[in-house]
Formats: structure tokens, sequence, C-alpha cells
């Protein structure tokens, strides 16, 4: 049966979508928290990096290619892409400008002054 990836930036409805999902009986697993993930040092060495610990993911997989029941697994981490060949679906949460300018800090009234672009809006 299917294994969804739903992914995107912090404050795109990721959680808020899973949570309805869930209540509508679906399993789903947000792997940004708790066992699924690990920091590991970035390459540049300027810090960590969350990571998916990658033989938790395949288990989660694989477990559950065995179940016959759907699957929304949500992450956004920098190693998720070494498993997109095992997902059926793929799905990018995006946020309008408004979202990003509030996650940014960077409210402004005056149009000509804002620092991102809002002609790719989704």
């Amino acid at each position: 049966m299917a294994v969804i990836l739903v992914t995107g930036m912090s404050g795109t409805g990721k959680s808020t979508a899973l949570g309805r999902l869930e209540q509508r009986g679906y399993r789903v697993v947000d792997t940004d928290v708790g066992e699924w993930i690990e920091d590991v040092p970035r390459p540049d060495g300027a810090g960590m990096e969350p990571q998916w610990r990658e033989d938790r993911i395949d288990a989660l997989i694989a477990d559950h290619e065995r179940s016959g029941e759907p699957l929304f697994i949500a992450g956004t981490v920098w190693n998720q892409s070494r498993f997109h060949p095992r997902f059926d679906e793929i799905v990018v949460a995006v946020a309008g400008s408004s979202v990003l300018y509030k996650l940014a800090g960077l409210v402004t009234g005056r149009a000509g002054r804002m620092p991102i672009s809002t002609r790719h809006q989704a």
C-alpha cells in the first residue's frame, strides 16, 4: 500500500494535515522528533544537522509495506532524499508570502520594501 512523504518548511501545516489524517484513521508518523532523527555534524563543520536514522526509517517503511495500509510520513531532513524511491508520493507543503514574512519576522506594510518576492505564491 502507499507510503506518502509529507515534507516542507516549518509553519506550512504538515502537523495539522497529519493530525486530520490520523483522526480519519490513517497511520501517520512524524519523523522530525523522537527516535527517528539524530543530530550529526554538518559537512562544513558549522554545527549539527538533524538527519533521519536510516535504519529506523528503513524498518518503518519495510514493516509498513507488509501491512497493506496507507502510511503518511512527515519529515524535513537533508538525508530524506535517499528514501525518495521508496515513497509512492511526495507532498511538499509550501507557505504563502504572509506566512514567510511572519516566520522570518519581516512583516512590513510597505510593499516596495518587502525583502521576499511574492510573485511565486502557492
